[in-house]
C-alpha cells in the first residue's frame, strides 16, 4: 500500500517517532520477510509503506498478506488511540491513498517477463499480458474500485490513472512496464487502477484473470505512452464512477466467466445496492451548498 491514513479525533495524525518504532517493531517479522520499509512521507501522506522486495510471492498468499497487514494496522492504531483508515481518498485536494499490483509470470523458476535491455521489444508474454490487462481494466475497475469513495482518487495528476494506457516506467499510465535488465526477476508490470479500499483477492483475480485472458489469445498492447498519459488524447477513458464500472462489469462476459458467473452476478448486486444507498443519502456537502442558495 502506498499510503495508510492515520486519524484521530482532531483530524490526520501525526506519528511519533516512538511510535513509529513500535510499530515496526509489531510487524518486524513482516517487514524482514518481504523488506518492507515505513516511513513519513510528508504533511499530505503521514504514512507510506512500500515492499521493495525481489522475491515473487504466490498470489493467494499475497491477499493473505495484505488483508492482515490491513487488519493488524487498524488493531495497532486502536491501540494508540488512533484510527487507520485505507479509504481510498480521505482528504480533499491530496493524493489518495492507492493498492498498486505488481505482477510476475514464472515457468520453470525463470521470470518469463524478463527483458534483458530496455532499448530492445518487450518479451510476447509480457506484452500480451499487458494487452489483457488494458482490455479488461474497465470492467475490472468495479472490483479494483468498489466504492463511491473509490472515483474520488481517480482524478487527473493526482497520480491515479484515469485512462486506458500503458508505458515503460510511466508511473501516469494505467499499466506501467517494468524492466530491470541486470536483474530479470524482477520484470513484471504493474497495474496502477486499485485503490487501497480494494479486497485485496478481488483485485488480485481480476487482474491475473485479465492478463492470463491476455496471454491466452496472444493480444497485443496498442503502442506505450511516452510522457503524461493524462495529457492524452484519443485514450479510451476508464469509468470516473462506481455506476458506469457496473455497466462495464456487466458488459464484459470474458472476465465474469474468468471470476465464476455466479460470484459475478452477486458482486454486481452488491454494488448496485451499494449505488442505491448513496443516492438515498444525502449529505453534509449537499447541506452546505444549496441549503441557502436553492
Amino acid at each position: 500500500y502506498d499510503l495508510v491514513w492515520v486519524r484521530n479525533a482532531g483530524g490526520i495524525g501525526k506519528t511519533a517517532p516512538g511510535q513509529l518504532y513500535w510499530a515496526e517493531r509489531f510487524f518486524d517479522d513482516s517487514f524482514k520477510r518481504y523488506n518492507w520499509r515505513l516511513y513519513p512521507a510528508g504533511s499530505s501522506t503521514p504514512l507510506v509503506l512500500n515492499s521493495v522486495s525481489g522475491n515473487a510471492v504466490v498470489t493467494s498468499l499475497a491477499a493473505d498478506d495484505a488483508t492482515l497487514l490491513k487488519m493488524a494496522v487498524k488493531d495497532l492504531a486502536l491501540s494508540m488511540g488512533l484510527r487507520a483508515s485505507f479509504l481510498a481518498k480521505t482528504a480533499a485536494g491530496e493524493e489518495g491513498s492507492s493498492g498498486h499490483i505488481h505482477l510476475s509470470c514464472w515457468s520453470d523458476g525463470r521470470n518469463a517477463f524478463r527483458a534483458t535491455t530496455t532499448s530492445q521489444s518487450l518479451p510476447p508474454v509480457l506484452l500480451s499480458a499487458i494487452a489483457g490487462v488494458l482490455d479488461h481494466l474497465p470492467a475490472a475497475s468495479l472490483l479494483l474500485n468498489p466504492t463511491i469513495n473509490s472515483y474520488k482518487r481517480l482524478v487527473p495528476g493526482w497520480f491515479a490513472p484515469v485512462n486506458v494506457s500503458w508505458g515503460v516506467e510511466n508511473r501516469s499510465a494505467a499499466v506501467r512496464a517494468i524492466v530491470h535488465p541486470k536483474h530479470p526477476e524482477l520484470c513484471r508490470l504493474e497495474c496502477r487502477r486499485p485503490g487501497a479500499d480494494a479486497n485485496p483477492y478481488l483485485a488480485l483475480a481480476a487482474v491475473v484473470a485479465s492478463a492470463a485472458d491476455g496471454i491466452r489469445r496472444e493480444a497485443s498492447p496498442p503502442p506505450p505512452v511516452e510522457g503524461d498519459a493524462y495529457t492524452q488524447t484519443g485514450l479510451p477513458e476508464l469509468p470516473g464512477s462506481l455506476d458506469s464500472a457496473l455497466r462495464a462489469f456487466e458488459a464484459d462476459d470474458v472476465l465474469r466467466r474468468a471470476l465464476d458467473e455466479r460470484f459475478s452476478d452477486y458482486f454486481a448486486t452488491s454494488r448496485r445496492w451499494e449505488i442505491k444507498a448513496w443516492q438515498a443519502t444525502v449529505s453534509e456537502w449537499e447541506r452546505e451548498r444549496y441549503m441557502r442558495t436553492v
